[in-house]
């Protein structure tokens, strides 16, 4: 796949991915600022999955969210299971 195609797929990813969020937030009416911190944390998250397609940058390591004693939802650890798998 090209890299131009593969940027297509990503954004298609990432745009169905805002839009399940954004039904999730508001069904559940996630506060202003937690959407506003989610969002661009997705954004950044986008910018450097482009940029990496694109030859900029290498693989970083996920970055940590700030908060001592953070764990992942159960959830979140079992998406994370499967997606390294692949």
């Amino acid at each position: 796949m090209n890299a131009d195609r593969m940027r297509k797929v990503m954004d298609e990813t990432f745009e169905e991915t805002a839009i399940a969020l954004g039904g999730a937030f508001a069904l559940h009416r996630i506060s202003d600022e937690a959407v506003r911190k989610i969002v661009k944390i997705l954004d950044s998250i986008h910018s450097r999955a482009i940029a990496r397609i694109d030859g900029m940058v290498e693989k970083e390591q996920p970055g940590k969210i700030s908060g001592e004693g953070f764990e992942p939802h159960p959830a979140i650890e079992d998406f994370l299971l499967k997606v390294r798998r692949v």
